[in-house]
């Protein structure tokens, strides 16, 4: 850790997992965020739903954040 690329890559991926983690605690306000099944396939499913929802809005953000930046290219030409 004593190379500064190397804490800079490091923290960028901290960072992102902890942005993560705040998603999935955003979307889960449902029951305070808490998995009230009490059998391994129902906590399966509660979690591969959170997890799904997040990927929509992941891919949503990435096709805006497209759209943007390709607008203001085309602003640009």
């Amino acid at each position: 850790m004593s190379d500064p690329a190397t804490r800079r890559r490091t923290r960028r991926g901290l960072l992102k997992g902890e942005e993560i983690h705040a998603l999935a605690r955003q979307v889960a306000y449902g029951k305070q965020g808490t998995i009230t099944a009490r059998d391994l396939e129902g906590q399966r499913n509660t979690s591969s739903c959170l997890t799904l929802i997040m990927a929509c809005i992941i891919y949503w953000q990435a096709k805006e954040i497209s759209r943007v930046i390709q607008e203001e290219h085309n602003l640009d030409n």
